[in-house]
């Protein structure tokens, strides 16, 4: 398969430069006759797919310092690619696009890998995607990806984001059991459970890091994998217990030992729990504290562990350079030291913003990456690399030569002024601003009617928002109902209503719209289960009573009666709205 072959020469191309303790090292691309393979670092460990598996089985989950840890190490090799740069200094612009439990590796020594960029895009070394092409994991995705959008690094921060919140909770973003049309629905809008959902008590400042880096909007989101390790980092300083390669060996050590032997029973728990807002560590394990006795057998003056640990607290004290106040004044006294240096340092070690930002309607809109301006962490100090090499060009020049510079200066923007004032005098449409895009909200009856953008379903739907242009043509399409065209000129304030019509008319029957919150519920219409769940449409008899009850796991149980009398038949369809109520009865 020739597009095949293209991919994976594609992969080692741009992996083969990559030189990172968080990649998986690639040593090159070989081939034998048609055959095509790449010679690659064996990771001697598990995929941390298999890994959080067995953790959830034997240890009931990971402890928030080792997935703040695995996460960090993640983000930093992601950084890393993401920052690459040709020959030239100009950036790669890779993307992973396949970040995911199954891509990321631990080691035996307790390293965090990324593998697989085999599907990672880069501008100049991979072919370009069709439009419309969609790859990678769906459970992991980015709304944007999911719609076949233009993606950036962004996309990986949320598919990173996505591995954290699975590793914190033990559920996968989007639940397995969703049907590939709503699985698709859902992640193109991002709507997912809230992290608090399964875990109440999960330190705020945490909560707001994975709701940044999940964030719908882009302009939400963390722009950078870096932005995403330094709020980690700060979290990790602030609030965590010390959890380094050696922890996590220890935790990797017992897995393969626990698969090879077959045994299923774990070893002592070394999981962590947050209480009061921080980190309680529980004992460490006995191989972990069997290696570092082992270790440190030689040290000076001690004869057992107990006697090392009575002077050094190796596994919970952090060292003076994990001392925020010491850190923070190291910043400090550099500073002073370097005064030119001090913009650097603040933006090098600048805090994250963690707040999610809304408009004045309480709500957040999706940024269309058509309207973003992507730029490289690396354009500031490439700016200031060009800006100085230019000034010491220019002190090696005689001032006669300078001086002959500046009059042609003179001259070219001269000639460019006047072109500019006579082309306006001749053509005043040119200062016509191009046609904004204007806001509106459409909203149907019944309602949750897909929402179609120049003939593509835009993963939208009503009551929902839509930024309107000149020549854009927005349709409402539904099975059960006749093709309605949004005319946006009968708008008031901003909003058209739509009433759609059924397409058979039969005066027996009418149309009823149920919803629910949450969604994916259960429907039993007069104790009939339905083979759909909600949202759904269903049509029942008229004049005739019908009760409808809903059913979801973990919330009480919810029924309404409807009956569509002759009065109501003008309407023609009618919304049904369920909001459940969680049932904490088994907690």
């Amino acid at each position: 398969d020739s597009s095949f072959v293209q991919m994976l020469t594609d992969e080692a191309r741009i992996t083969v430069r990559m030189s990172h303790k968080n990649i998986c090292q690639t040593y090159g691309l070989e081939r034998d006759g048609d055959n095509y393979f790449i010679a690659m670092e064996l990771v001697n460990g598990v995929s941390l797919d298999k890994f959080t598996r067995w953790i959830y089985k034997n240890r009931n989950g990971f402890s928030v310092e080792a997935v703040v840890y695995i996460i960090s190490e993640a983000c930093a090799g992601l950084s890393y690619a993401h920052r690459m740069t040709d020959d030239d200094g100009n950036p790669l612009g890779i993307v992973h696009r396949d970040v995911n439990p199954q891509n990321i590796c631990i080691s035996k020594e307790g390293e965090v890998k990324l593998i697989d960029f085999g599907i990672a895009k880069a501008k100049r070394l991979c072919q370009e995607t069709m439009v419309g092409t969609i790859k990678g994991k769906f459970n992991y995705m980015s709304p944007e990806q999911a719609r076949g959008d233009r993606v950036d690094q962004r996309a990986d921060v949320f598919a990173l984001g996505a591995v954290m919140y699975e590793l914190l909770s033990g559920h996968m973003l989007y639940p397995l059991s969703l049907n590939d049309t709503l699985l698709r629905s859902k992640v193109r809008m991002a709507d997912y459970e809230p992290i608090e959902t399964f875990l109440p008590n999960l330190h705020p400042t945490l909560r707001k890091i994975l709701s940044k880096a999940l964030a719908r909007d882009l302009s939400q989101r963390f722009a950078t994998a870096r932005d995403f390790l330094l709020a980690l980092t700060q979290f990790n300083h602030d609030e965590c217990r010390v959890f380094d390669s050696l922890n996590m060996s220890s935790l990797v050590t017992h897995y393969l030992e626990d698969t090879k032997s077959g045994l299923q029973k774990a070893p002592p728990a070394a999981n962590a729990r947050i209480t009061a807002g921080k980190l309680e560590a529980m004992q460490t394990t006995d191989a972990s504290v069997s290696a570092i006795e082992n270790s440190l057998s030689d040290y000076e003056g001690a004869d057992t562990l107990s006697d090392i640990n009575s002077n050094i607290d190796m596994e919970n004290d952090p060292t003076s350079l994990y001392a925020k106040k010491d850190f923070d004044a190291y910043l400090q006294n550099r500073a002073a030291k370097a005064n030119h240096s001090t913009p650097i340092i603040s933006e090098i070690n600048r805090a994250v913003d963690l707040d999610i930002k809304k408009n004045d309607d309480g709500q957040t809109m999706i940024v269309p990456m058509s309207q973003v301006k992507l730029k490289p962490d690396s354009h500031r100090n490439n700016a200031l690399s060009a800006w100085n090499k230019l000034a010491a060009k220019c002190s090696q020049l005689s001032e006669k030569t300078l001086i002959i510079i500046i009059i042609a200066l003179v001259l070219l923007f001269a000639g460019i002024f006047v072109l500019v004032i006579t082309s306006n005098d001749s053509d005043e449409s040119s200062n016509i601003a191009a046609p904004q895009a204007v806001d509106y909200m459409i909203v149907s009856s019944p309602s949750n009617i897909p929402i179609f953008i120049d003939g593509k379903d835009s993963g939208y739907k009503t009551p929902h928002a839509v930024a309107h242009r000149n020549g854009m043509k927005v349709s409402l399409h539904h099975k059960l109902f006749k093709d309605e065209i949004v005319d946006f000129t009968t708008a008031i304030d901003k909003t058209v209503s739509l009433d759609l019509e059924p397409v058979v008319q039969d005066k027996s029957q009418i149309m009823l719209n149920i919803n629910s919150r949450p969604s994916n519920g259960t429907v039993c219409i007069n104790d009939k289960l339905q083979s759909n769940k909600t949202p759904m449409f269903v049509r029942i008899d008229w004049g005739k009573p019908c009760t409808v009850r809903i059913e979801v796991d973990g919330y009480h149980t919810s029924s309404q009666t409807v009956v569509w009398t002759e009065d109501d038949y003008s309407k023609k369809s009618r919304n049904l709205d369920f909001k459940l109520d969680k049932d904490n009865s088994g907690i």
